[in-house]
């Protein structure tokens, strides 16, 4: 399975998903964001999200960690780019089942 960041790029996935129910996919976003908040200096650039996409399954709990604790953060029309190139990655990560 190949995914596109930015449409730049192609990347063959390691493991391409994470089965999961929606229980747990809420308990794992509930512990995350008791983790604490993103640091307003940092974001990550595209380089930061093609390491992420190279194994999807490991890197999804800080995806996660990334899209639910920097709500704060005022983000520019790139990092908005970013975002959006995570929450797919993310997407395509998990499989929900019930």
């Amino acid at each position: 399975m190949k995914t596109k960041i930015f449409n730049v790029r192609k990347i063959e996935l390691k493991t391409p998903i994470k089965i999961m129910t929606h229980r747990e996919y809420d308990e794992l976003v509930n512990s995350i964001i008791e983790m604490g908040y993103l640091n307003e200096n940092w974001y990550p650039d595209e380089k930061d999200v093609l390491k992420l996409a190279e194994d999807p399954v490991d890197n999804l709990e800080f995806a996660l960690w990334i899209l639910n604790c920097s709500s704060e953060q005022k983000l520019t029309e790139e990092q908005k780019m970013i975002e959006k190139s995570i929450k797919k990655f993310v997407d395509d990560t998990i499989v929900f089942v019930d």
